[in-house]
């Protein structure tokens, strides 16, 4: 059943962390980076409608809660191997795995092209809280630099050029960004 293999998340360790040496006993799962990602778009969906975007924000729980669900299927696929396969290819093992994972219809291209403003502050809060999460393992002695640089890098300035809709509130997310913590300085 289709649930049961979701659920299976709840207990699949992010590849990346141990990758780079954290024990799977304390690396972080999909299901907990799903929740916080979750969290994390909710508030900057939430601080972006008081602001008068055209936001639903309930409809960036919804592709919060469900944008990791395909790996229940595929398994967490690194970011050095995603980066290295053609698009079409990716983007079709993502739609097959997320149809048979049950992830609703719509979710997966919406998050795929990232057309939408609900779905750019999926994606910069997936990365931050990557980001979030790389500086907790540096702080506790594990070699995370690289992801951190890297999703740093996104969650400070990348997005700004790839998401035209959500750059139109730049202040108000970079003032987001700033308060969760994830800047030059914090560590």
């Amino acid at each position: 059943m289709w649930y049961e293999r979701v659920m299976g998340l709840k207990w699949l360790a992010r590849t990346g962390w141990m990758q780079r040496g954290i024990p799977p006993a304390v690396a972080e799962t999909v299901a907990a980076h799903t929740f916080e990602v979750a969290v994390l778009a909710h508030l900057l969906a939430t601080e972006l409608e008081e602001v008068g975007a055209p936001i639903d924000v309930r409809r960036v729980l919804e592709l919060a809660l469900y944008h990791d669900v395909p790996e229940a299927v595929e398994g967490d696929i690194v970011k050095w191997v995603k980066d290295r396969l053609p698009h079409e290819v990716a983007e079709g093992v993502e739609r097959e795995a997320a149809s048979v994972a049950g992830v609703p219809e719509g979710l997966v291209d919406e998050l795929v092209a990232l057309s939408t403003l609900e779905a750019q502050v999926v994606k910069l809060a997936d990365n931050l809280a990557t980001c979030l999460q790389a500086m907790m393992y540096l702080r506790q002695g594990y070699d995370v630099e690289d992801i951190l640089e890297g999703t740093r890098e996104y969650v400070l300035s990348a997005w700004v050029k790839k998401f035209p809709e959500l750059s139109k509130y730049e202040k108000v997310v970079k003032e987001f960004v700033g308060r969760v913590g994830c800047g030059k300085n914090a560590t």
